[in-house]
């Protein structure tokens, strides 16, 4: 009943047109208070307007003072933080504010826990003396470097951190109690734990710990994980590589003698290194990583000349009347080097060598 007249008196003082406007959806914003980029520097004031925060449309720009200061009064230290990098105005209005500062603390009742349950003192020495820079400013922390009851890393130097530096409104001190597994940094009974002087030497006797302790090489982990398997392979591997190095040196050389007896014989490298007998006995020294001397190549020098000049004769079409093979041609009247006494030969086409020579007679 309510609501029907309710729709009775709207209608009387909103009559409906006769061609209505066709309806055109908004366009999806996504309801954020904050940018993406929170610490990018640049954004001003007219950027986060369009940001709407509604969902009827109500953007930021149109929020009065006293509502923004009260959503920041419900902010954590992170949040006023994130917010201060955000513009100018609320770089101006944190800075002429400073209870909510204080509120922001104030909301943070149970402090800030430790990652791990039951910590090491050396490990809680490395996580609070950390060289990480201030949150705030960014520089190098000098006095406080780590905040359990505000969860940041901040310093107490420079005038726009010295408004988080302190005790909060109806919270403990948390930070002397965090810090209590550090009494050997107190060198008076007046000096506070977090001097330069005492984080150097906290520092300095962490690192004399890490150091005491004894620990096993990479090798010795390595051989206990892999057993047996993974020291022969290990094995298998450094031999391998001399293998590998001491072949290269010796295939270098090698090649490096036949360019120069291919030179003296006056052919080209790719012609001399043909003959069959020249690439077995290469092979040979290749596999025992033997050099190749003047000495070896003396030795079987008529032979691989007569090859080289059996392999540079013309080819002719005539099959082998022997082996019928139609993929190689057969030289006519140029005997082989263990047949020169009978000049009418016919010898295959085959690689040259005592078992692969057919002869017949003319």
């Amino acid at each position: 009943m309510i609501l029907q007249q309710f729709e009775s008196a709207f209608l009387a003082t909103y009559p409906p047109e006769a061609d209505p406007p066709p309806h055109r959806s908004a366009p999806h914003r996504q309801v954020s208070l904050v940018p993406k980029s929170p610490f990018r520097r640049g954004q001003n004031l007219a950027k986060l307007s369009r940001v709407q925060i509604l969902s009827n449309g109500l953007t930021f720009s149109k929020l009065s003072l006293d509502v923004i200061l009260i959503i920041m009064s419900w902010c954590g230290p992170r949040d006023l933080l994130m917010l201060r990098h955000v513009c100018k105005v609320f770089r101006a209005l944190l800075a002429k504010n400073l209870y909510i500062w204080r509120l922001a603390r104030a909301n943070l009742q149970l402090g800030f826990p430790l990652p791990v349950a039951a910590p090491s003192e050396e490990w809680f020495i490395h996580y609070v003396l950390d060289s990480c820079p201030c949150t705030v400013c960014r520089r190098p922390t000098s006095e406080l470097p780590y905040s359990f009851s505000l969860g940041i890393r901040i310093c107490s130097v420079w005038a726009q951190c010295a408004v988080l530096v302190g005790r909060p409104e109806n919270l403990d001190e948390v930070d002397a109690l965090m810090l209590q597994p550090m009494p050997y940094l107190e060198w008076s009974a007046d000096a506070p734990l977090y001097r330069p002087s005492g984080i150097q030497s906290g520092l300095e006797e962490f690192r004399a710990a890490v150091e005491s302790q004894s620990t096993r090489s990479r090798d010795e982990l390595e051989k206990e994980s892999g057993g047996d398997a993974g020291f022969h392979g290990k094995t298998v591997q450094k031999a391998a590589s001399g293998y590998r190095t001491k072949k290269t040196v010796v295939e270098k050389h090698n090649r490096s003698l036949l360019a120069a007896l291919a030179r003296e014989n006056k052919v080209t490298l790719d012609q001399f290194i043909t003959p069959p007998t020249l690439v077995r006995h290469v092979n040979a020294f290749a596999a025992d990583l033997a050099c190749m001397t003047r000495h070896a190549w003396e030795t079987i020098r008529i032979d691989c000349l007569s090859e080289i000049q059996w392999l540079r004769t013309p080819k002719s079409t005539i099959l082998c009347p022997l082996c019928k093979d139609r993929k190689q041609k057969i030289r006519l009247g140029r005997p082989s080097g263990a047949h020169k006494d009978n000049p009418s030969t016919i010898v295959c086409g085959r690689p040259a060598g005592p078992a692969l020579v057919h002869v017949m007679p003319a």
